[in-house]
């Protein structure tokens, strides 16, 4: 004889909790690590400084960073904006090279709100 088992309300809500859980968990963003570019005409990691404050911001760093800008890509008319990241420390460091090309923006260039270990 068989005993067949029903499922209570408590089982669907723990089963719903699990399925939501997996589907966000794989949003999960890589925390930027290594040398990076960018270039406006497309063929860096990032085509502007907006994309790369952008990444920088939502994804913290996990070690050192460094930013090459392609020479001959610019000149770039965008504000870099950086608040609090995560992950940055005197080992984790953000260094962005320019190689002579140009930011320019109608008011503010770059702004630093509450971020360390940046060099330009």
């Amino acid at each position: 004889m068989k005993k067949i088992y029903k499922r209570n309300w408590l089982f669907k809500l723990k089963s719903l909790a699990v399925f939501g859980a997996l589907l966000f968990a794989g949003t999960a963003s890589a925390q930027l690590n290594g040398t990076y570019t960018i270039d406006a005409g497309g063929g860096g990691d990032f085509a502007s400084f907006t994309e790369l404050s952008d990444t920088l911001i939502s994804d913290g760093v996990s070690g050192s960073v460094t930013i090459n800008v392609v020479a001959g890509s610019g000149p770039y008319s965008e504000e870099f904006y950086l608040e609090e990241l995560s992950g940055s420390s005197a080992s984790n460091t953000i260094t962005i090279n320019g190689n002579g090309e140009t930011l320019k923006h109608t008011a503010t260039v770059v702004e630093l709100e509450g971020t360390d270990y940046i060099t330009f």
